[in-house]
């Protein structure tokens, strides 16, 4: 299953990009998505530890299967 991977904030600017397509095999759940990411890139392991993961409008638990298609990855903000 193909998924566009919706990158925001630090994650963004990490990458220089803002959207990464990954393979996952079907009923590929978040926390798949999440371990995918972070054997890719390491260095954002904590990050997206923190961060949570929506499709659409709807944050995704992370033991439910994704459906495929844009999955949004929102890293925790802090502001003043």
């Amino acid at each position: 299953m193909e998924i566009q991977v919706l990158l925001f904030a630090a994650l963004r600017e990490s990458l220089g990009a803002e959207r990464l397509t990954l393979s996952l095999e079907p009923g590929a759940t978040g926390r798949e998505l999440r371990a995918h990411l972070a054997e890719r890139y390491p260095r954002w392991r904590d990050l997206l530890a923190a961060s949570r993961l929506a499709q659409g409008v709807d944050f995704i638990d992370d033991d439910l299967p994704l459906a495929g298609g844009e999955v949004a990855v929102i890293p925790p903000v802090s502001g003043g």
